[in-house]
């Protein structure tokens, strides 16, 4: 019996590795065609990307601690071809008020507010989309902010006819003295490096709430749906049904955006809860793009991405019971090398992140310095979150077959309240 449990601990190990590395390959090819392709544009005399108009999108539900920040970081962008429609969701508090404040101090003609009773974050945008006329769509959230050049970058991307998606960079503002903040800055810096694989080999399915897309293939598709709770994994997922290989969905890891991450582990964990629901809610609704022989999507994705998600979240059920194993084993040997690797390999993995950060002052990268011998600890934390959050899943199971909408369309969680670097 020990021997079948190191053999298939053996073989897991060994496909781990491979996927890895797969996935730093896959980055780093991302990262020389963007550093050759930039190369090949500064030769250009006078280039400009393609003059889109772009109308940001910003759903708001009782968002009065936030709204003017995001606001104002979308109008401080270089990129002036820009219409802004804020949607205010039935909001309680000053949301509106403020919104109409700003518009009226700075003489905005190009922001609209639209008011509505609350019905949700999808619908609120279905009924912005009906009145869109741009190329281009913008959605943030109202708790996030754009850097100046956010836009400007992102749009360079649409140069690309095929292109009707991309997912911008999104970065977790950080509290640094609190562990929940720190967790999720290191999970964010290492988890989107990976996403850059995923457009190298057309696999993306996740197009997060921070993106572009094309306007002309939104309506295509029929805009968001309403009967999911992540109605952003739920929208990807219809354009990569139109076929991913000539509706190219990617990775743009040059536009940068910020949101706030949640600010303690109950928060947390209510979020992941949430991805994760929904992320189940929109395979159940797209299965037949598993294992699809359909010449327009590519196999990467169908044979090996999507049905590798499924698999992952099995395999993480045996997390505990690998962890355990090990722990008695080393205990009965006296033998703890393999701990003390596990040690080293997430201290080395944090050092490398605290390096190349680029947005870090150098007090939160001290700071991440020494934090760098608990780095196990803190992905340890991660999977205990997303753990809790899978079993949860699993109890309600049959909600999720059913697209039932036990979580609300606001995911309004306890806030960290961190700063940039």
């Amino acid at each position: 019996m020990i021997d079948f449990i190191f053999g298939f601990l053996s073989i897991l190990g060994i496909v781990t590795l491979l996927r890895v590395t797969l996935f730093f390959i896959g980055s780093d090819i991302y990262e020389i065609k963007r550093i050759f392709k930039r190369r090949k544009l500064s030769k250009v005399i006078n280039f400009h990307p393609r003059n889109y108009q772009v109308t940001v999108l910003i759903p708001a539900h009782n968002e009065e601690a936030v709204i003017i920040r995001c606001l104002e970081s979308v109008f401080k962008s270089e990129y002036k071809r820009i219409k802004v429609v804020v949607v205010n969701d039935g909001s309680t508090d000053q949301t509106k008020t403020l919104v109409n404040n700003y518009k009226a101090l700075n003489k905005l003609s190009n922001l609209k507010l639209i008011n509505k009773e609350n019905s949700g974050k999808a619908d609120s945008l279905n009924l912005a989309l009906g009145n869109v006329r741009s190329a281009l769509v913008m959605v943030l959230d109202a708790d996030s902010i754009v850097q100046p050049d956010t836009i400007s970058i992102a749009v360079r991307h649409f140069d690309n006819t095929k292109v009707v998606a991309a997912a911008t960079n999104v970065r977790i503002t950080h509290n640094l003295n609190s562990i929940v903040g720190a967790v999720q800055l290191l999970e964010f810096s290492s988890s989107f490096r990976f996403k850059r694989a995923l457009t190298t080999f057309n696999m993306e399915y996740i197009i997060g709430g921070m993106s572009f897309f094309r306007y002309k293939t939104l309506k295509k598709v029929g805009f968001f749906d309403t009967d999911t709770v992540t109605e952003d994994i739920d929208l990807t997922l219809k354009l990569v049904s139109l076929g991913n290989k000539q509706n190219r969905i990617i990775f743009a890891g040059d536009s940068i955006t910020y949101t706030e991450g949640a600010g303690s582990f109950r928060a947390l964990l209510k979020q992941r809860y949430r991805w994760k629901y929904g992320r189940f809610q929109t395979f159940v609704k797209n299965r037949k793009l598993f294992f699809n022989r359909d010449p327009k999507y590519s196999r990467s994705l169908a044979f090996f991405y999507l049905p590798w998600s499924l698999v992952q979240e099995l395999i993480s059920l045996l997390d505990p019971f690998i962890i355990i194993f090990w722990l008695v084993v080393s205990i009965y040997l006296g033998n703890y090398g393999t701990f003390r690797f596990i040690i080293i390999f997430y201290t080395v993995f944090v050092l490398l992140i605290t390096m190349t950060e680029e947005r870090l002052n150098l007090a939160a990268r001290f700071r991440l310095v020494v934090y760098a011998p608990l780095g196990y600890l803190f992905f340890l934390t991660v999977g205990l979150v997303e753990y809790l959050a899978l079993i949860r899943c699993i109890l309600n199971y049959r909600k999720i077959v059913q697209l039932e909408q036990e979580i609300g369309g606001w995911d309004h969680i306890q806030r960290d309240g961190g700063s940039l670097g």
